[in-house]
């Protein structure tokens, strides 16, 4: 098993655990983010953005083991650090630790699907 073997995968499999846990949790998640969800609506759209959508790319990618794709998950990762930290100046958003800890975690994750 190679390094980039290892990490790709274990990036892949980070991204499917965020996935089913925000897909079993979506309130507890979404709290946890700092935005949670008031209606059933948002429940459901929550459970499906972060749930469904993720378990899906990240289970495609577990199957087919492509260096292309794990990059395109990376890049995903890196792009919504990239975001976050452009809206502590748009948005100046109430930070808590979370926020930064989110922010270090998709660093890490981005980077680990880069290799």
């Amino acid at each position: 098993m190679t390094p980039e073997f290892f990490l790709n995968n274990v990036g892949t499999a980070f991204t499917l655990g965020f996935a089913l846990w925000s897909f079993v949790h979506p309130k507890r998640v979404a709290k946890k983010m700092g935005m949670p969800v008031s209606s059933a609506r948002a429940v459901a759209e929550f459970r499906i953005g972060f749930g469904g959508a993720f378990i899906g790319i990240a289970a495609f990618m577990l199957w087919k083991q492509q260096d292309i794709l794990f990059t395109a998950l990376a890049w995903l990762w890196l792009g919504a650090a990239a975001t976050r930290a452009l809206c502590l100046v748009m948005d100046r958003p109430k930070l808590d630790r979370t926020f930064f800890i989110v922010l270090v975690v998709e660093c890490i994750v981005g980077a680990m699907l880069l290799v």
